[in-house]
């Protein structure tokens, strides 16, 4: 008695699946690990912080087998975005 009810409703998830599917792409990015990708990763993390924010600058040494961490603080007087581009530089820099 049900059966039509309940496959109109299979069709109609199925639609709506293969929509969202088709609107979100599969992959954002594929990276591959080869030789020539030998870099280090790194990590950074942003902290909401009391009258400003923390941000968290971490990469991971394969050949030491260690983390080398750096912590900065900015606060809300200066440009969010001018100082982590800075970090950033001077971590690139430094390494």
């Amino acid at each position: 008695m049900f059966n039509w009810f309940y496959r109109y409703l299979g069709n109609k998830i199925q639609r709506a699946n293969r929509d969202i599917e088709d609107c979100m792409p599969s992959k954002l990015a594929t990276v591959s690990e080869d030789s020539s990708l030998c870099t280090n990763p790194i990590t950074l993390r942003m902290y909401r912080a009391n009258g400003g924010w923390a941000v968290e600058f971490r990469q991971y040494d394969r050949k030491s087998d260690s983390n080398e961490t750096s912590l900065y603080v900015i606060n809300n007087e200066t440009e969010l975005g001018d100082s982590i581009s800075k970090i950033i530089t001077m971590e690139a820099l430094r390494r």
